[in-house]
């Protein structure tokens, strides 16, 4: 039998009409029934001002779109019939995603946080994963000759999202260069090197860091 909408179900029992069987068959089959446990098949919008559980699994065709909040205690998985795998499109997320396959992103902002001057020689205390110091009173350091210049004295960097893991890259707007070892859960060390064919008469060096 057909499924129906409301409107044609009601012109169906209204005063003095005498239903046919086969209107009550599409009475049935156009609603849910909750005591089947076999695939029951609807094409039907869900607006929720609470809370919508799903106490088994789901199958949705189509997109599933969300102004909030989408959360799972699971895995969430997206499959596409054609390719074998699906995408997601993600806003401002900031949560850990865990994937087994290579992620492609359009591009990623990452904000550097700025931190108070410190004397070269002073051990460094930093937070977060991306970040920009301004070291001051660097020691001159002598044209680079086949070998990388480095000044006599490492800097000691403390950071909580530091670990013996970590990848440590580091930069700086001048010709030097940082060369980061020694990497252990909470802290590493860095020297600072002169790469140009120039004399380093020493100064004020910024320094800017990621941790991955």
């Amino acid at each position: 039998m057909a499924q129906q909408n409301k409107s044609t179900l009601k012109t169906y029992y209204q005063t003095g009409d005498i239903p046919t069987s086969n209107q009550y068959s599409e009475l049935i089959d156009s609603s849910l029934n909750l005591s089947e446990t076999a695939l029951q098949i609807g094409e039907f919008s869900v607006s929720s001002s609470g809370n919508l559980k799903m106490m088994g699994s789901a199958s949705f065709v189509g997109d599933i779109t969300a102004s909030g909040d989408i959360k799972s205690s699971g895995a969430i998985t997206c499959t596409s019939l054609d390719t074998g795998q699906g995408a997601y499109e993600l806003h401002a997320m900031n949560q850990n995603v865990q994937t087994t396959n290579i992620v492609t992103f359009r591009g990623v902002n990452i904000t550097k946080t700025s931190l108070s001057d410190i004397v070269f020689g002073a051990n460094l205390t930093t937070t977060g994963q991306s970040f920009t110091v301004q070291i001051n009173d660097v020691p001159a350091i002598g044209a680079f000759n086949k070998v990388i210049s480095y000044t006599n004295d490492e800097v000691k960097m403390s950071n909580g999202n530091i670990a013996a893991s970590s990848i440590i890259v580091g930069s700086t707007t001048s010709d030097l260069v940082l060369s980061i070892y020694a990497a252990s859960d909470g802290f590493c060390k860095f020297r600072i090197g002169n790469t140009s064919a120039s004399i380093f008469n020493g100064g004020n060096v910024v320094c800017s860091f990621i941790v991955f």
